[in-house]
């Protein structure tokens, strides 16, 4: 299978797809195939991928740390997934939505907003997103919006009394001993990240930022979601960096049913069907897909899948975005490595 992944990931190089690519399988707690291809930084300068290069994983921070966060305050009496945001979070000012409406992307918010314009500084984001038009009802339909995931990350440091950050350190990363995964990486992995996007590629999607956030043009080691970015690098819809080892570490927790940081508890909350409104199932924080796998994706280019009952995990991390976001190439090629692995 090796080869085969190999092969893959290496005609997505050759053929423009992204300029580089780690993949590991996770079988049990072991990794069993490692694939590295391509350069981690094409532009202002080449740099070679390896196999500890960091990623921007995008929203990976999604299941990986906020979808957790929420459900173990839950488990710690914090919280109910049925509570009214606001309940929590009076200046939300929208009573309708609940926790549960927010981790299921069922909150009828829209799917983005250039908050870094709109708001004028991050305290008042919480307000300004309870106080968009409901694009649906409420539960109608699962459509996925960053800006709910947004409040929840807010709604972790409200009901914790630390940063969002701090709490997935404390809570998950040092307790899994993930010494690679952090948000803001500290100047010292800087080096050792893939870069991302290009300030000509971000203008040509119409995204420019207020402030400068590039190193010769290129975003490396720095948040690439430009909402994360106003709310200084610690959001719960982007800003999550780790390799690819460190993510197989998270696999082997969860293909072990959660041990040593999920409560029974909360890893079912991770794995249990909870919506699924005929085009799309979710767990209270992942994708489920009609093949028994768990899925989710980062706009960067990154890709985590992991099949409870088969006890398999598989990691695809590129750097596709780099210089330019607008190639949707790795599409098809995400989809046949994930078949190679799963198949």
């Amino acid at each position: 299978m090796t080869s085969t992944l190999a092969e893959i990931l290496q005609r997505g190089v050759d053929e423009g797809a992204f300029p580089g690519a780690v993949g590991a399988v996770v079988d049990g707690d072991q990794v069993t195939t490692r694939v590295v291809v391509g350069n981690r930084v094409v532009e202002p300068r080449v740099l070679p991928m390896n196999a500890s290069t960091l990623f921007d994983l995008a929203s990976l921070t999604k299941p990986l740390v906020a979808a957790p966060s929420v459900l173990l305050l839950a488990h710690d009496g914090a919280l109910s997934l049925d509570d009214p945001v606001v309940a929590h979070m009076p200046e939300y000012g929208d009573g309708e939505p609940t926790v549960r409406h927010l981790l299921t992307h069922t909150s009828g918010l829209p799917a983005w907003k250039p908050l870094y314009r709109d708001v004028e500084n991050p305290p008042k984001v919480v307000s300004h997103i309870g106080s968009l038009a409901k694009e649906r009802p409420v539960g109608a339909r699962v459509v996925y919006s960053c800006l709910g995931y947004i409040v929840l990350g807010r709604l972790v440091e409200r009901l914790s009394g630390v940063s969002l950050s701090q709490f997935a350190e404390d809570r998950l990363l040092s307790r899994l001993r993930m010494r690679r995964t952090a948000y803001n990486p500290p100047e010292a992995w800087r080096e050792d990240c893939a870069a991302t996007e290009s300030e000509e590629g971000a203008a040509a999607r119409g995204q420019t930022f207020a402030r400068p956030d590039r190193v010769d043009g290129v975003l490396c080691g720095t948040v690439h979601d430009e909402n994360a970015r106003f709310l200084g690098g610690v959001s719960a819809n982007a800003g999550l960096f780790s390799t690819a080892d460190d993510l197989a570490i998270y696999a082997g927790c969860l293909l072990s049913g959660g041990s040593p940081v999920f409560p029974p508890e909360v890893y079912h909350g991770l794995v249990d069907v909870v919506v699924d409104d005929g085009e799309t199932r979710r767990t209270l924080g992942w994708i489920a897909l009609q093949d028994g796998t768990l899925t989710h994706t980062g706009f960067t280019g990154t890709a985590f899948r992991w099949h409870p009952k088969r006890r398999r995990a598989a990691i695809l991390l590129t750097n596709r975005i780099h210089p330019n976001a607008l190639n949707p190439a790795i599409q098809d090629f995400r989809a046949e490595w994930f078949s190679a692995v799963f198949s």
